[in-house]
């Protein structure tokens, strides 16, 4: 045999000699004659650390994008919105992937409310999505706040069509706001209009077959909130209202769809009424205040010039 040969002869015995200890190791720390896989050290552990830190600090945490630091268990309140529309954040069962919320929001008598889970996209932002794939939900966390904003729309989310669920939340004490003066106008109710005093005044004023007639149209459901930005007024629970300012009366207005009838009123705390009734191209007007017996306040005569009908004194 060549000289040549011998060495890498040797060599290569001693590779296979080598490689037949380290598998003769192998198998003796699984210590189960192959049963039990070799476990190979995770680089936590290498450096002293366990898997279950390395899951925590940055394992599944850091592929759904979960937020370790973040504790966004409790309740949050909107802020920076008027108390007529006050919402509640409700979050529990926070974890690496997603947490369960309760939302309630209202807009004066109106009001919505959903529930469900939301998933987390980043380590900050989470969404619901409403499972009719029309509307959702994101929630996003900066410091102590967490800012809500939807897709789609909120009827779909359960929400009135004058209510929504977008805003501001805080864990603190919110801050409401106010219309212009930033108070709220004692004097003003927004149910001024259900009262007994001005339904007792409204059934003297009128004959017994055209109080049948605004009973039919001053509904829940006809009135609209029509309000132009020179009469808007908040009430002292923060509702808003329309405030005529010539008579200083809220002002409320409803329409009957398809019907052709429409009725126009305002009121006062002390019981006075003015009422224009819109049927038939007239508008019935009426009232018990005895400076506007003869002459009918602005807001009547407009009502009843924008709709080219003749302005009836009907009042007794």
């Amino acid at each position: 045999m060549s000289s040549r040969v011998r060495p890498w002869i040797f060599i290569g015995s001693f590779v296979v000699a080598f490689g037949t200890i380290i598998l003769v190791a192998m198998l003796t720390i699984s210590g189960n004659d192959g049963g039990e896989p070799i476990k190979v050290l995770s680089s936590a552990a290498a450096q002293g650390g366990t898997e279950d830190q390395e899951d925590n600090e940055g394992g599944l945490a850091s592929i759904v994008g979960a937020p370790s630091a973040l504790n966004a268990n409790g309740e949050w309140k909107r802020t920076e919105v008027k108390q007529a529309e006050e919402a509640t954040l409700k979050i529990s069962n926070q974890g690496e992937t997603s947490f369960a919320f309760e939302l309630a929001a209202k807009n004066g008598e109106k009001s919505g409310s959903v529930s469900g889970t939301a998933e987390f996209l980043t380590e900050n932002a989470a969404v619901f999505n409403a499972g009719n794939e029309k509307a959702t939900l994101k929630f996003t966390f900066s410091g102590e706040e967490v800012s809500v904003t939807h897709t789609g729309n909120d009827t779909d989310l359960g929400c009135d069509s004058t209510v929504t669920f977008d805003g501001s939340y805080t864990q603190g004490n919110p801050e409401y706001k106010d219309a212009d003066t930033g108070k709220n106008n004692p004097a003003y109710s927004k149910d001024l209009i259900k009262s007994q005093l001005i339904l007792t005044s409204i059934k003297s004023a009128l004959s017994k077959d055209d109080f049948a007639v605004y009973q039919a149209i001053m509904t829940d459901e006809n009135i609209r909130d029509m309000i132009p930005p020179s009469e808007l007024k908040y009430d002292k629970d923060g509702n808003k209202i329309c405030v005529d300012e010539e008579l200083d009366a809220i002002k409320y207005q409803a329409v009957v769809t398809g019907a052709g009838t429409e009725a126009l009123l305002a009121c006062k705390p002390d019981g006075k009424i003015y009422l224009g009734l819109y049927m038939m191209g007239e508008v019935r007007y009426y009232t018990n205040d005895g400076k506007y017996k003869n002459t009918p306040p602005k807001c009547m005569k407009t009502f009843a010039e924008s709709r080219g009908a003749e302005l009836k004194n009907l009042t007794k």
